[in-house]
């Protein structure tokens, strides 16, 4: 019996084989272990149908893996029905979603495609897990690549594996599918001379070829999805066997002419034993096919003395042009077996001096052997005639004799060609006829017998070899005898041994996998005690899949995840450093925007008042500056979130981590609570919660802890906005004895005591407050006490804290003001100022006003009369209110002002520092204006307001009011406090709006601008400010 030599790897993916009667495949080259992600396919295979022919067993068994791709498998199975075994390819699982429809296709135009040079495919299935196979004939044989590695084939014998070659695609083209990927590894040789042209993956249906009679319509999953599904631009196929339009992505022009091209390569190669191009990368290669830039093939060596007619159809198969190549395979083909038989091909025009030396060629014994015979004929022919006669009349007798011995002698064989060569000289010799029936009755008999003894035979070596334990000669002894004589007794023998060896072999692959997973095991333990936890899962993983049920994989599974998880956290640390130090650099950025929104806040006031270009250049530049540290803070805090939730998907139930998140969020939800984002804290908190541990259960509560430290009890009321826009106490709140503690909603509030001090408050959440309420001081009418507090910037941050003072109720009134500037002494000063060509003290439009806005009773200017609240001019006197707030003075007149009213009341008044003035606005809370948190100029004097208030006096908008009843902060006139501006020593501080400002920044709690000590405006005044006792 010959030897049949599995397929090699190049073609294992497709490899098929005989059936029963054929010789049996080697299934000892087979691997024997299914791979890890198929382990459960041979039970699944079992259950998906059951045999029809043997009761209780499955229609397929695995036998072992035939090989492997990047993207199938297949397996050598047996098929219990028909009595063969077949091959089984599936796909990989990563590549079921990616490959599956190409796998249908090529099953679909494998099955289709019948034909001697296609695979035949026997069956199409799916699992119940969704796992897609074929099966199909199973051959041994080579590919055609490594017959051309051994070159143990012959020119000859080549080009006509290569007309087969052509006739099994001219099939396929015929039935409108082109193959796209023609390759010496795509087609097998078979043991037995097959020739199979494999891998139909990248196959396309073009349609039906116009002919003389229709042939079926070959269609596949893909014929569904539209027929120009392949994407225009990208090479599909094998680089070094591309047409030109393949290789330039041209596929809307990629027909069959593709396809010979790849023959004319593989023809080409079959010749010259090398590749047409030189062979580097894929690229070069690629480039080389979608130019033309080839080795012609008559300049290889070896080639040189190749006959013109085989050059001139090679370099026509793989012209450039797709119109200039073979109509089809078939003309292909057609030349290729006129060279052989030595007749004139279609690529190659010959001259005729070259048609006549062909002719000769061909011809060349029969042309001289004529002439001879010719000669010979006459001479010998009467000779001959006569001899003839006598010899046949000797033949015949010496045959009968002979027919006859032999048959005596009982050799059937030499008699039964005895009588069949007199028969040859006498057709009709009924004697001969006669004999020649006996004898063929005779040899009947015997190989009946013959049979009978040789199945004899096989049955007793099989006996002999199941005594000695020698399964496998057995199974092959019983082959043996139903291969001789067919009987039902030996096919149930041969069904038992092989259910014997079937047994025996799960047992024995049992052992052998419970060793190797032994093996694994002990390495995966190693692995994961020096710390790497990763290449451990790895090992328990293959060990698991060899033997699921080994004793030591529960405790190395235990191993492994200790290792795994502290592998993750070791990781996890790191990218939580990381993400640390992106949030150390949001903070640090922030810093940077709160600074830079307070310098934009300034320029943007200095650019409604002065409007010059430089103004405007550098608010533009602090924009841009703003702007690019605002998208920097971002990108830091996306950076530390992604880190985050990188290191919180290594190690979900890592402490540090999960502490980590829940603080970053709680971070985001109190800024977003404080810029007063609601969706977004409501997101930031949400998230909180999902990774807090409980240590920041308060906080997210939305509670703070306060203590009433006083001595008098306190009570909380809530800030709620007003359908006016401004903010007022809501409700009974909460009351908070001394020395008691309580826990509220995080919020603004108003607090009050029994003793009549009052100030707004904020409470931020998860925070812990120690309140309290001083007693007022006694204080002189219209003052209000304005408890110590925290002065807050627009980002909320805490600017600066402040103790206890009194400020006035009003700014200092015309009236008020009108008792100084008549005091003798302030007279006094006025009068040698004004000698000495300046105004001072009084009243003026501007710092170098000529005359003062209020009228002096003498008409002389050096006189000393005093001052009354009119306007000077002898006609249209316009009378000024005693109780309008005094202005048109500057910071030095202020100040006199100030230092004159303490001598004569006995209290230390003074102008209220910057802070303090800030404070008396925000009332403690931090809020925007007086008011509350919402810009509205038709709450106090202002532009918008000024001329329906034209007789103006002080405390003419009561919702221009603090939290302690102060008066007139937000709107009516800018006013002096003591503070330099911090830039310049020399310059001083205005705090507030006034009627003369249109922007509602100018009116809010922190707005401030920088003047002159000089300066003099008609919307600049004054209030008094003092510290008790």
């Amino acid at each position: 019996m010959p030897e049949i030599r599995e397929p090699s790897p190049a073609t294992a993916a497709t490899v098929i084989g005989p059936g029963i009667a054929a010789a049996p495949v080697d299934d000892r080259t087979l691997v024997e272990h299914v791979p890890p992600e198929f382990a459960d396919l041979p039970a699944k295979l079992a259950s998906w149908r059951t045999s029809s022919t043997r009761s209780g067993e499955p229609r397929f068994v695995l036998r072992g893996r035939l090989g492997a791709g990047s993207q199938g498998i297949v397996f050598a199975v047996a098929d219990n029905d028909c009595r063969r075994d077949v091959a089984l390819k599936t796909l990989h699982h990563d590549q079921r979603d990616r490959a599956l429809s190409r796998f249908v296709h090529e099953a679909q135009i494998t099955a289709q495609l019948e034909h001697p040079g296609i695979v035949p495919v026997h069956d199409f299935g799916i699992l119940d897990d969704g796992t897609v196979f074929y099966t199909m004939k199973r051959i041994a044989g080579d590919s055609l690549a490594d017959l051309l590695e051994r070159g143990s084939s012959g020119r000859h014998e080549l080009l006509q594996l290569f007309v087969r070659i052509c006739q099994t695609i001219a099939f396929a083209h015929h039935h409108g599918v082109i193959h796209r990927d023609l390759k010496p590894r795509n087609i097998m040789v078979g043991t037995y001379g097959e020739v199979l042209v494999l891998d139909w993956g990248l196959a396309k249906i073009l349609g039906h070829e116009n002919g003389p009679r229709p042939v079926p319509q070959v269609d596949t999953i893909r014929s569904d999805q539209g027929r120009d599904e392949t994407i225009a631009g990208f090479a599909v196929g094998t680089p070094a066997y591309m047409s030109p339009e393949q290789a330039l992505g041209e596929l809307d022009r990629v027909d069959g002419r593709a396809d010979i091209y790849a023959l004319g390569v593989i023809l080409y190669e079959l010749l010259a034993g090398r590749s047409p191009y030189v062979r580097g990368d894929v690229r070069r290669t690629l480039e080389q096919a979608a130019t033309g830039q080839w080795t012609p093939i008559d300049r290889q060596p070896g080639c040189r003395g190749l006959p013109r007619r085989l050059v001139a159809i090679v370099h026509q198969a793989m012209a450039l042009d797709p119109a200039a190549r073979y109509g089809d395979a078939d003309a292909l083909a057609s030349d290729i077996t006129g060279f052989v038989i030595g007749s004139s091909v279609s690529a190659y025009r010959e001259s005729p001096l070259e048609s006549l030396a062909r002719w000769l060629g061909n011809h060349r014994r029969p042309v001289a052997s004529a002439a001879l015979a010719l000669l010979a004929s006459i001479a010998v022919g009467t000779a001959w005639w006569g001899f003839e006669i006598h010899r046949r009349g000797v033949q015949l007798l010496d045959a009968r004799h002979e027919a006859q011995r032999a048959e005596l002698a009982s050799d059937l064989d030499h008699a039964r060609r005895s009588y069949e060569r007199v028969l040859d000289l006498v057709p009709r010799d009924a004697d001969a006829q006669h004999g020649l029936d006996r004898v063929v009755r005779g040899l009947a008999l015997r190989a009946v017998e013959q049979t009978r003894s040789q199945a004899a035979v096989w049955r007793e070596r099989a006996r002999l070899a199941e005594q000695d334990g020698r399964l496998k000669d057995a199974i092959a002894a019983l082959h043996g005898a139903l291969a001789v004589l067919p009987s039902v007794e030996d096919s149930d023998a041969l069904a038992h041994l092989l259910l014997r060896q079937d047994t025996i072999e799960a047992q024995r692959t049992s052992a052998q996998r419970m060793r190797e997973a032994g093996v694994l095991l002990q390495e995966a333990e190693r692995s994961a005690q020096g710390g790497h936890g990763r290449e451990a899962q790895e090992r328990l993983d293959q060990a698991r899949g060899l033997c699921a049920e080994h004793p030591d994989l529960a405790r190395c599974e235990r191993l492994v995840q200790d290792a795994l998880v502290h592998e993750r956290e070791g990781s996890a640390s790191a990218l939580l450093e990381r993400a640390r130090a992106s949030q150390g650099a949001a903070v640090d950025l922030e810093a940077s925007i709160s600074t830079g929104r307070t310098e934009v806040d300034g320029l943007l006031l200095d650019l409604v008042e002065a409007g010059t270009q430089e103004i405007r250049a550098r608010l533009h530049r602090a924009e841009q500056r703003q702007a690019l540290l605002r998208d920097q803070r971002e990108n830091a805090l996306a950076d530390a979130v992604s880190l985050l939730h990188q290191a919180y998907a290594l190690a979900p139930d890592f402490l540090p981590v999960r502490r980590a998140l829940a603080d970053f969020f709680i971070a985001r939800l109190v800024e977003a609570e404080a810029d007063g984002h609601r969706a977004e804290a409501a997101a930031a908190e949400a998230q909180a919660r999902i990774f807090d541990d409980g240590a920041n259960a308060s906080l997210l509560a939305g509670e703070a802890e306060v203590s009433n430290i006083g001595a008098t009890s306190i009570r909380l009321r809530p800030l709620v906005e007003q359908e006016n826009r401004t903010d007022a106490a809501s409700g009974n709140g909460f009351k908070i004895d001394p020395r008691a503690s309580a826990r509220v909603p995080h919020g603004r509030y108003i607090m009050s005591s029994d003793s009549g001090s009052v100030v707004a408050c904020r409470l931020e959440r998860g925070s812990t407050r120690e309140l309290s309420l001083p007693i007022p001081p006694a204080l002189p009418a219209m003052t209000a006490f304005i408890p110590a507090g925290i002065v807050y910037g627009q980002d909320g941050r805490q600017l600066a804290s402040v103790a206890s003072f009194a400020l006035a109720v009003h700014e200092v009134t015309c009236g008020e003001y009108l008792e100084f500037l008549n005091d003798p002494e302030t007279l006094k000063q006025f009068d040698r100022s004004l000698s000495e060509g300046r105004l001072h003290f009084a009243p003026r439009s501007s710092f170098d006003a000529a005359e003062p806005d209020w009228r002096r009773k003498t008409a002389l200017r050096s006189g000393g009369g005093d001052f009354v609240l009119e306007s000077p001019g002898r006609s249209a006197r316009r009378a000024i209110a005693a109780d309008a707030p005094v202005s048109g003075i500057d910071f030095e007149d202020a100040q006199t002002y100030a230092a004159w009213r303490a001598r004569r009341d006995g209290i230390p008044w003074r102008l209220p520092t910057r802070c303090e003035w800030q404070l008396a606005a925000q009332g403690g809370d931090g809020r925007t204006y007086p008011w509350g948190m919402s810009a509205d100029l038709g709450h106090c004097r202002s532009s918008t307001t000024v001329a329906l208030h034209a007789d103006f006096v002080a405390g003419s908008f009561p919702v221009d009011r603090s939290v302690q009843g102060v008066m007139d902060l937000a709107g009516s006139l800018s006013e002096f406090v003591s503070d330099a501006a911090p830039a310049d020593g020399r310059r001083r501080l205005l705090m507030g709006g006034n009627y003369h400002d249109s922007r509602p920044e100018r009116y809010a709690c922190l707005s401030q601008r920088e003047v002159d000590a000089r300066w003099v405006h008609p919307g600049c005044g004054m209030r008094l400010a003092f510290t008790p006792r």
